[in-house]
């Protein structure tokens, strides 16, 4: 058995969650065409069931010299990754938001004692949580956002998005996000009031807010659709039943 660290994350569909593999792909397609750094992925066919995700991992890299082989294959090397829940620091138990946990203030100070651009950051996860909240995304815990080092250990900053999936379509799952946008946690009762205290919380001037949103919120339909287009490729016929639950949600949220 090799011993080189692993360079992919493999998901397998679930049947509790139907097309779970296929809406994380449709998510993170959109996500990277509304100019997000996501997760590279693909889908990888199984004959009469739903796919497989292989996502690459962004905390692995292969050095410019190569020194190390396994197997007479070059090994990756490891970067350093730590999770807001690890970065808190929370048990992985409390990793969803509790009633008055201002999760979002935490994850601020986190990106402002942590990030090597602290105020890009913030503004960055303020946008990343404006997409979790466009996309239907409830899953947004602190272990879903990461920090990342470089390899000389100089530069800090926050990770690739990835594990998004739309958990709204799912009616068994809680409809409270992870890192939450108002004070009963519900994706449903989020409103511009909400918008401009998150911003507030993450030090983001209100001007700049309502510009990040409001372009967010402009690019969002197109990169869903045009997604949707790209996953055609890998022949998944109900992504259309994805897109639809998605775009329907979409007309109903906070417009500014």
């Amino acid at each position: 058995m090799s011993t080189a660290p692993s360079t992919h994350i493999v998901k397998t569909p679930q049947s509790v969650f139907p097309d779970q593999t296929l809406n994380e792909a449709l998510c993170l397609e959109s996500a990277k065409l509304c100019g997000f750094d996501t997760a590279e992925w693909t889908l990888l066919k199984l004959d009469g069931g739903e796919p497989l995700l292989a996502v690459r991992r962004f905390d692995r890299i292969f050095p410019n010299h190569q020194e190390k082989l396994i197997s007479s294959l070059p090994a990756p090397k490891r970067l350093h990754q730590e999770d807001f829940c690890q970065a808190s620091p929370l048990m992985p138990e409390m990793k969803y938001e509790p009633t008055n946990g201002n999760y979002v203030n935490r994850c601020g100070t986190i990106l402002t004692h942590a990030s090597s651009n602290p105020f890009g950051d913030r503004a960055l996860f303020l946008q990343t949580l404006y997409f979790d909240y466009l996309i239907g995304n409830c899953n947004n815990h602190l272990k879903n956002h990461s920090m990342l080092w470089d390899e000389t250990w100089d530069y800090c900053e926050l990770a690739p998005l990835y594990d998004i999936t739309c958990t709204t379509i799912y009616p068994s799952v809680d409809k409270e996000m992870g890192v939450s946008l108002c004070a009963s946690r519900k994706i449903s009762d989020v409103t511009s009031d909400d918008i401009a205290e998150t911003s507030k919380a993450l030090g983001v001037p209100q001007k700049l807010d309502v510009s990040l949103y409001r372009e967010l919120c402009s690019k969002f339909t197109k990169a869903l659709d045009a997604a949707a287009d790209h996953l055609s490729q890998f022949g998944c016929g109900r992504v259309e039943l994805l897109v639809e639950h998605i775009s329907e949600e979409f007309t109903s949220k906070v417009r500014l």
